[in-house]
């Protein structure tokens, strides 16, 4: 995994979203503007909801993990310069970058993407953040297969609390 302060890591200007992220309305509330997005697969990884949120309403978030024959499918953004590193405080302490080789239909492209190295089992995403995955990969036109799996994936809902968390991460993003 690349350190976020290695030169080398600005050198590619291509970002794998594979969560919430995938959507650009996503990337716009927090200040970043792709310059171009596509559909791309990553080979050799599996999706997670393993990267550990707020136990109650956001109790999993995705991450990708290393795993033989599997396939993940997301988003692959172009970002402006300087705006990988505004990501980096949006994804929080746990994640690296590294960098991964990913499928589209224009051709193989190098990308960064976002791991934990220490994922947490058992996790569940929240109702919310499973249809904000969800819209991305349908924005884009991910495999339907794909697609229909984040959709049957189990995930948590509180009532109010949910709806006061949804509340305040659209109003911390947006002061951000």
């Amino acid at each position: 995994m690349q350190n976020r302060d290695d030169p080398s890591s600005a050198s590619t200007p291509w970002y794998f979203a594979y969560g919430a992220n995938m959507s650009p309305r996503v990337l716009r509330r927090r200040g970043i503007e792709p310059e171009e997005s596509r559909a791309a697969r990553l080979d050799g990884y599996g999706l997670r909801f393993s990267y550990r949120g707020l136990i109650l309403v956001e109790p999993g978030f995705a991450n990708i993990e290393p795993e033989e024959g599997a396939v993940t499918w997301g988003v692959a953004h172009r970002l402006p310069a300087g705006q990988l590193a505004r990501l980096d405080g949006f994804e929080g302490g746990e994640y690296g970058r590294t960098l991964v080789d990913l499928e589209t239909d224009e051709g193989p492209i190098q990308a960064q993407a976002y791991l934990n190295p220490h994922p947490v089992r058992g996790l569940e995403p929240s109702r919310r953040y499973k249809r904000v995955c969800v819209a991305g990969a349908r924005e884009f036109g991910l495999p339907e297969e794909y697609v229909r799996g984040l959709e049957s994936h189990p995930s948590r809902y509180v009532p109010i609390a949910s709806e006061l968390f949804t509340a305040m991460v659209w109003w911390v993003e947006k002061v951000r």
